[in-house]
């Protein structure tokens, strides 16, 4: 006589992601991570869901946030609205507009380190401490400069206040 062994799965049906270890008196295990895969995989059977949607800025995998989140992190999500911000301005000003310039890309192309006083910047400061970092367009935007990566470069804020509109 054959015995029917129950099939525990740690992977959601849905979207192929991670599931807590269920109890060991768990009757019904979880089979999907969220409401949202559950009626994903009803909907279409027998596929399987992208497993983690990846950040808009970093493009870092998005873990344990809704399948519509565009950002890993706050530190992501504040990137992206000084970058439209600062799309905006340009726009309003007349300037070209490039790729978008995102402060912890900046960074870390440049090392985190400032790029008028060559010193390294602490990312824990955050404005208006003076040592914080800051988006320095080296061809100024008030004087049709580009808000693109290749014009802009990580600074401390109060290097760039300092600096002014004066091009380096």
């Amino acid at each position: 006589m054959e015995t029917a062994t129950l099939v525990r799965t740690t992977e959601c049906r849905g979207c192929g992601g991670a599931l807590p270890a269920p109890h060991p008196r768990q009757r019904n295990p979880r089979k999907w991570c969220s409401e949202a895969c559950r009626v994903w995989a009803h909907l279409h059977p027998g596929e399987v869901r992208n497993p983690a949607p990846a950040c808009v800025v970093c493009s870092a995998v998005i873990r344990g946030r809704e399948y519509s989140a565009r950002y890993c992190s706050d530190r992501c999500l504040r990137d992206a609205e000084n970058d439209a911000a600062n799309r905006r301005r340009v726009q309003r000003a007349g300037g070209a507009i490039g790729a978008p310039v995102y402060m912890t890309a900046i960074g870390e192309r440049d090392e985190w380190t400032c790029g008028i006083c060559g010193e390294s910047i602490d990312r824990s400061h955050v404005a208006p401490h003076p040592q914080s970092p800051s988006i320095d367009h080296i061809f100024p935007v008030s004087l049709q400069g580009a808000h693109a990566p290749e014009n802009a470069q990580i600074t401390h804020l109060i290097c760039n206040a300092l600096k002014g509109e004066e091009p380096l």
